[in-house]
């Protein structure tokens, strides 16, 4: 039997409870007429083959009982008795429930707001393709630098271990017609780029070699937020002409939604369109460089032979380049490196504000138990084993952190909006913080385990 099949059969028993005993004790009696028979043929009379049959095969009442608690959860029976108990003394408590859900809430819902935004910009896969493969390459010399234009071209040119190697540099530019003019933040990309990351553009196309040259025709990619916040979500703006500068640039992209670029924060991209005085500038160090490394290929490795490529150009380019050589990480690294430590430190001082209301919770469920100690007796006295006595009332703190962990989930929802907005702008992937599947997740999982930390005290 599946574990589906099972499923189905427990559920059916939890809401068919009669029907279930009828059809089991049916089949009990189909082997009692079994057993009968067996007997008279071995010469027994049929009034005592019967009867040795019944005794051989025990109390018909209790063996179906055992019988429907093996094969249609008497257990989950006894739990949903249990929750449902639970439920009803809360609401003759409104109380007591109220200031102990609320309190929970609080811890659940500020633990879960900032493992949202933990789980955002810091444990989340970057949404491109492979991104395992996806490096971040940088020139080194006491501190990490980015790249000259004459050290990308030659290392683009020399470099075999990556299929790709792309470089951008942040800028600001003059946003006009259609609105007000704006400043908007933006990105001169190489040609390769988004090829680079493996992110193809939601509508048009994205830049190619051609679009990469000084005399080529103006064109830009815009951010998924900037399309629908300044031009309405228009499909029909790519091919169109947008100015920017002051100068006519044609819309040839636009890019998909919840995608952070290492570039820029979601606004525009142009095309690098290098000037003469960059490519011969050995010393302006303003290019930022993302790899992808071909398979079986190492960041060691790459790194290594980067580090070669810089003691080559060291003898060409030495005011520029003496002691320069090569750093290269896992992008991931890269783009989360600074903010980790910060977030993982939030995300355990919250965690003992969930630890304080679980205490909390815990007091108050102590002082109730207390004046239970009546009614925990009477069960007693009818029978009830401890352990079913304990199940009951951790049945019933689950039923009070679930409660709370749905109230939980409302307010992160309000908390993390209100993150978004005080955080600095300029942490990587922040505005991706929001209630998604494995918040829900996460909110679960420490609302059952909340649950068994103030639930064991009483």
């Amino acid at each position: 039997m599946t574990w589906l099949e099972t499923l189905r059969t427990r559920v059916r028993g939890l809401f068919r409870r009669e029907a279930v005993i009828d059809e089991i004790q049916q089949e009990m009696r189909s082997h009692v007429e079994l057993a009968t028979e067996a007997n008279i043929a071995s010469g027994m009379d049929p009034v005592a083959a019967r009867d040795a049959a019944k005794r051989g095969f025990g109390n018909l009442t209790r063996m179906s009982e055992l019988a429907y608690d093996v094969r249609a959860g008497g257990g989950l029976e006894t739990m949903w008795q249990d929750l449902r108990f639970g439920i009803r003394t809360l609401f003759r408590n409104p109380g007591f429930a109220a200031v102990a859900i609320l309190t929970l809430a609080l811890g659940t819902g500020a633990t879960s707001a900032i493992f949202s935004f933990v789980y955002a910009v810091v444990l989340r896969p970057l949404p491109y393709h492979d991104p395992h493969r996806l490096v971040s390459v940088v020139e080194y010399r006491r501190f990490e630098m980015g790249l000259t234009v004459p050290d990308y071209l030659d290392w683009r040119a020399a470099a075999t271990s990556f299929e790709q190697l792309a470089a951008a540099a942040t800028t600001t530019v003059n946003l006009t017609g259609r609105g007000d003019p704006e400043r908007v933040a933006a990105a001169r990309v190489s040609g390769n780029y988004f090829d680079t990351l493996g992110i193809p553009p939601a509508h048009g196309r994205g830049f190619r070699w051609s679009d990469e040259p000084y005399e080529a025709a103006r064109v830009v990619v815009l951010g998924d937020g900037l399309w629908r916040r300044r031009f309405a979500a228009d499909p029909g703006l790519v091919g169109q002409t947008i100015a920017i500068n002051g100068e006519p640039h044609v819309v040839i992209g636009i890019m998909p939604p919840q995608v952070s670029l290492p570039s820029v924060a979601g606004k525009l991209w142009l095309p690098l369109n290098l000037t003469p005085q960059e490519l011969g500038s050995p010393g302006a160090r303003f290019l930022t460089t993302t790899g992808r490394l071909r398979r079986g290929v190492t960041a060691t490795q790459a790194q290594a032979e980067l580090a070669e490529i810089a003691r080559r150009t060291e003898k060409v380019r030495p005011q520029s380049n003496t002691n320069v050589t090569a750093r290269v990480r896992g992008l991931h690294e890269a783009v989360v490196s600074q903010v980790r430590d910060g977030a993982f430190i939030l995300l355990a001082a919250v965690s003992f504000v969930l630890l304080i209301a679980c205490a909390n919770v815990a007091n108050l469920l102590l002082a109730r138990a207390t004046r239970r100690q009546a009614e925990m007796s009477v069960r007693a006295a009818l029978g009830a084993a401890r352990s079913r006595i304990a199940r009951q009332l951790l049945t019933e703190s689950a039923a009070i952190g679930l409660s709370g962990a749905v109230a939980g989930l409302v307010l992160a929802y309000a908390m993390t909006e209100v993150l978004k907005n005080v955080l600095p702008a300029d942490i990587p992937r922040l505005q991706q913080t929001r209630v998604d599947v494995v918040v829900l997740g996460f909110t679960l999982a420490v609302s059952l385990v909340a649950s068994l930390l103030f639930g064991v005290a009483p």
